[in-house]
C-alpha cells in the first residue's frame, strides 16, 4: 500500500500539464460537496491554479494559488475565500460538529506549506485567516460528535455561560457578529482578537489552539451588556423626564456596571473535552496594611 508521500512523489510539478474542467458533483468521504470548476496554467518552475470554485448547496469557495519548485524543494501557496448564507447548515453538509446555527459567513485565508498540494500537512501549515459571521447562534452539542473545526471552543460556550449568567443568557446565546483573525504556524492557530458581540454580552477569546495536538490554551473574557435598554424602558414606564435621567445615569455608569460584571475564564483541555474554568479575581488589598506603609 502506497504512503501519502509515495503517492505525492509520483506527481512532479515540472511534468504537470495545464488542465481545465468541471466536476458536476464532488463526493468526498461520502459527503456531497457540490460542483467544482477549475483551471491551471504553466508558470516558470511550476503550476498556477488560475481558479478552483466550489459551489455547494450552502456554501461557496474560491481558490487561487501556485505550486512551484525551487532549490529548496516544492512549495504550495493558496489564497482562499469562502462564504455561506447559512453557516450551521454548511457545517452539517461538510460533516463538522454543528456548533453554530444560522449565520451569514465570510472568510478568507492565505496558506502555504512545503511540498505538493497532495502533501498538505497541518503541522507544516503557515499563514493567516480571517473569519466573520453575522446573525447566528451557538448550539450546545457534544463536542466529540462529528469532525471538529478546532479553531475555538464554541461548543462549550452555551453551557458555561448559561451556568454563570443565567439571567443574561436565559434565552440562549445568539450573536450579532463573530469576528476574528488567526495566525497559523507550528501546528497551532493563534488569535488575539476573536470577538463575539451579542445584545447580552461581548465575548473575546485570545490564545492558542493546537491543530496537531488538538488542544486549547486560551483566555475568554465575558462582558455583560447591561446598558442600552434601561433608558428606553424607563421612558416608557415613567415618562420622558425620568427616561432622560436614566439615560444620563446609563451613560455615566453603564460602562462601569458592565465592567463590574466582567468575568474571565481559561479554556484548556482537548477538543473532545474542553475545560472552561473561571479565573477568580485576587482579593482586594488590605487597607490597614496600605495605611501602615504610608
Amino acid at each position: 500500500e502506497d504512503s501519502d508521500s509515495d503517492y505525492a512523489s509520483g506527481f512532479e510539478v515540472s511534468r504537470m500539464p495545464p488542465v481545465r474542467g468541471t466536476i458536476r458533483q464532488l463526493i468526498y468521504a461520502g459527503l456531497p460537496i457540490g460542483e467544482v470548476t477549475f483551471s491551471t496554467s504553466r508558470i516558470r518552475n511550476g503550476l498556477r491554479f488560475d481558479w478552483l470554485d466550489v459551489n455547494g448547496a450552502h456554501f461557496q469557495l474560491h481558490l487561487t494559488g501556485e505550486w512551484k519548485k525551487n532549490l529548496l524543494g516544492e512549495t504550495t501557496t493558496l489564497d482562499i475565500t469562502a462564504s455561506s448564507p447559512d453557516t450551521g447548515q454548511a457545517l452539517r453538509d461538510l460533516g463538522f460538529a454543528v456548533v453554530i446555527k444560522d449565520g451569514v459567513m465570510q472568510a478568507s485565508a492565505k496558506l502555504s506549506w512545503p511540498g505538493a498540494p497532495m502533501e498538505f500537512d497541518v503541522a507544516k501549515l503557515k499563514g493567516s485567516m480571517h473569519l466573520n459571521i453575522q446573525k447566528g447562534a451557538f448550539t450546545d452539542v457534544d463536542a466529540g460528535a462529528g469532525r471538529l473545526l478546532g479553531l475555538f471552543s464554541l461548543s462549550a460556550l452555551p453551557r458555561r455561560l448559561t451556568l454563570d449568567f443565567r439571567d443574561t443568557f436565559r434565552e440562549g446565546f445568539s450573536f450579532d457578529e463573530l469576528n476574528g483573525d488567526f495566525r497559523l504556524a507550528n501546528g497551532n492557530s493563534i488569535t488575539d482578537n476573536l470577538t463575539i458581540k451579542s445584545p447580552s454580552a461581548v465575548v473575546t477569546i485570545t490564545g492558542r489552539v493546537g491543530l496537531v495536538a488538538k488542544d486549547f490554551d486560551e483566555v475568554m473574557t465575558v462582558v455583560p451588556q447591561f446598558g442600552g435598554s434601561l433608558p428606553v424602558a424607563g421612558g416608557l414606564v415613567f415618562g420622558l423626564e425620568v427616561g432622560a435621567a436614566i439615560l444620563l445615569l446609563d451613560q455615566l455608569l453603564g460602562k462601569e456596571i458592565n465592567k463590574a460584571g466582567t468575568r474571565q475564564y481559561t479554556i484548556t483541555g482537548s477538543w473532545e473535552n474542553p475545560q472552561i474554568t473561571r479565573i477568580k479575581k485576587p482579593p482586594p488589598p488590605d487597607l490597614d496594611e496600605d495605611e501602615d506603609e504610608v
